[in-house]
C-alpha cells in the first residue's frame, strides 16, 4: 500500500520535501476484510495542496491482492467522484463492522454542516446514518449532536416553520411517525430561513438545538439567547 501511494502521489511528497513543507507525510490507514485484503483511507501532501478551509481530502481505497480500487462516496452536497475522495475521514472498525465517517463543516464552530457513517457489507460501503445542521446566522452556545436525518429508520430531527402570525411550528420527527408542536413568538417578519432556523426582522432568529432529550427552540439576536420552547425528542441521536 505504501509502494501504491508513493508511486501515485510521490510527485507532491517530493514538492514538499523541496520546499520544506513536509508536515504531511503519507498517512494510512488501513482495515482488513479477511483472506489478506483490506480497506485503505490515504492522505498525502498531494491530498493537503486541495485542501478547503474546513476540509481535509483523503482517498479511500479497496485493496485486493495487488489490486488498488477507488471506492466513491457520495457526499451530501457532491457527486460520488470516481477517484475516492472522502472529506474529514476517519475509518475505523466498530460495533463488529468496519465504518467509515465523513463529513464538513461549515464553519470554525462547527454548528452547520453534516456527518455521514457508512458501514462495509463486504462489497460496498452503506449509509448507515446522515445527520446534519443547516443552523443560521446567530450561532447557539451549544448546538448538541447533529439531528439524524437519514434513513428514514433511523431519522430524527426537528422542523421549524411559521404556523399563523404570532405563533411557530416545530414539526418534530422521529422513527415511525412525526408530531406537530405550536409555541408563541413575539418578533415581526419571521420566516424560514433553514429546516432548523426561522429569519425575524431585527436581525432575530430561533434557532433548534438538541439537548439531553428534548429540542430546544433559541430566540437568538447576535448577543443573547434566550430558550423559548423545550420538546421531548422521543427518539435516540
Amino acid at each position: 500500500m505504501i509502494a501504491f501511494a508513493t508511486a501515485r502521489w510521490g510527485a507532491c511528497s517530493a514538492r514538499a520535501v523541496r520546499s520544506d513543507q513536509a508536515r504531511d507525510g503519507i498517512d494510512i490507514d488501513l482495515e482488513s476484510t479477511g483472506d489478506g485484503n483490506a480497506i485503505a483511507l490515504v492522505r498525502t501532501p498531494c491530498h493537503a495542496e486541495r485542501d478547503g478551509a474546513y476540509t481535509l481530502n483523503s482517498t479511500l481505497l479497496e485493496v485486493r491482492g495487488d489490486s488498488v480500487t477507488p471506492i466513491s462516496i457520495a457526499s451530501e452536497d457532491t457527486e460520488a467522484v470516481p477517484d475516492g475522495t472522502v472529506y474529514n475521514a476517519s475509518l475505523g472498525c466498530r460495533n463488529g463492522a468496519i465504518e467509515l465517517v465523513t463529513g464538513a463543516r461549515d464553519s470554525n464552530i462547527g454548528d452547520v454542516g453534516w456527518e455521514a457513517t457508512y458501514r462495509w457489507d463486504g462489497r460496498s460501503f452503506v449509509l448507515f446514518e446522515r445527520r446534519s445542521r443547516e443552523g443560521g446566522s446567530h450561532p447557539p452556545d451549544d448546538v448538541g449532536e447533529y439531528p439524524i436525518v437519514e434513513p428514514a429508520a433511523r431519522a430524527c430531527f426537528p422542523e421549524i416553520g411559521v404556523a399563523s402570525p404570532g405563533r411557530a411550528r416545530l414539526r418534530v420527527v422521529r422513527p415511525g411517525g412525526q408530531r406537530f408542536v405550536d409555541f408563541a413568538i413575539h418578533d415581526a417578519g419571521c420566516a424560514v430561513g433553514s429546516r432548523d432556523t426561522l429569519r425575524c426582522e431585527g436581525d432575530v432568529e430561533y434557532g433548534v438545538v438538541s439537548a439531553a432529550r428534548h429540542w430546544v427552540v433559541l430566540r437568538l439576536d447576535g448577543s443573547h439567547e434566550r430558550e423559548i420552547a423545550r420538546v421531548r425528542r422521543s427518539c435516540a441521536l
